[in-house]
């Protein structure tokens, strides 16, 4: 089996921005791997990589922040990096892609992004402009979920069923903090 790694990378130094970096194929199974090498393939200084996600070799989305001009967004079509207008603000967080389907994008100002067909489309949340959605996956196009926290604080779940986004009840249950605030959610994985 014969599995691609891609990694994100950067110097030590903030002023040094951000590279991307990629981990050559290797081999699974028995017997030693070949050796591998790091490569950087793509450098800028615009702002922060967060989140990696693709369908295939050369098919392969990166996210991250927004530094006055609108989110990074970057897509791999297997020969080279381009930057995607989202026509979004705001950092972006997570990016999903479904095997064969749209690619969903995640972050701040309660931002879902669904891009298809060479556009994207705004979905509507909701969150108020102070929730972040850190994580979202997706099963399919009609059961989607999304988490994160309004102003760092008081997690949410959301999830899309096909026809909109809805905010599911938390357990009664969970830890607060002193001022009666639950904690925030990062990340969500699921299997289908």
């Amino acid at each position: 089996m014969r599995v691609s790694l891609l990694a994100l990378g950067a110097s030590g130094r903030a002023a040094a921005g951000w590279a991307v970096v990629c981990l050559a194929t290797i081999a699974c199974g028995s017997g030693d791997p070949p050796e591998t090498t790091w490569a950087q393939i793509e450098a800028g200084k615009e702002a922060a990589l967060m989140s990696v996600h693709g369908r295939s070799a050369a098919d392969v989305w990166m996210v991250g922040a927004d530094h006055g001009a609108g989110p990074i967004a970057l897509h791999w079509d297997g020969a080279a990096w381009a930057r995607i207008d989202t026509s979004a603000k705001g950092d972006l967080w997570w990016v999903h892609a479904l095997k064969s389907g749209p690619t969903y994008f995640a972050g701040a100002n309660a931002n879902i992004l669904r891009f298809e067909n060479g556009s994207f489309e705004r979905q509507p949340t909701p969150g108020l402009g102070k929730h972040t959605v850190y994580g979202l996956w997706a099963a399919s196009p009609s059961d989607i979920y999304a988490v994160g926290s309004a102003a760092g604080r008081n997690g949410f779940i959301w999830h899309f069923a096909g026809d909109r986004w809805q905010e599911l009840e938390l357990p009664p249950d969970l830890p607060e903090d002193e001022y009666r605030d639950v904690p925030g959610f990062f990340k969500v994985w699921g299997a289908s």
